[in-house]
């Protein structure tokens, strides 16, 4: 398993799992969900992007070992 961070909370995934595998996976114990872009959120806007970026991450993307993602405020439309 690897191990990575979004906003300042730890989860692990399975080396090589896309965003999407994690969201249906047992793995997603926060509660994240793809929006009707595509993109990996908590909610409505606040969208998984990595640190310092303003991009969310697309559920296609696979999931880097030891990363520290953050939330954004991102809306779909």
């Amino acid at each position: 398993l690897i191990t990575f961070t979004i906003f300042g909370e730890n989860y692990r995934a399975e080396k090589g799992m896309t965003w999407s595998e994690w969201v249906a996976s047992e793995y997603n114990t926060g509660g994240y969900s793809l929006n009707d872009s595509g993109y990996v959120c908590l909610g409505t806007s606040n969208c998984v992007e990595e640190y310092d970026s303003d991009e969310p991450i697309s559920g296609l993307v696979e999931i880097k070992a030891n990363t520290m993602y953050s939330h954004g405020d991102y809306v779909s439309g």
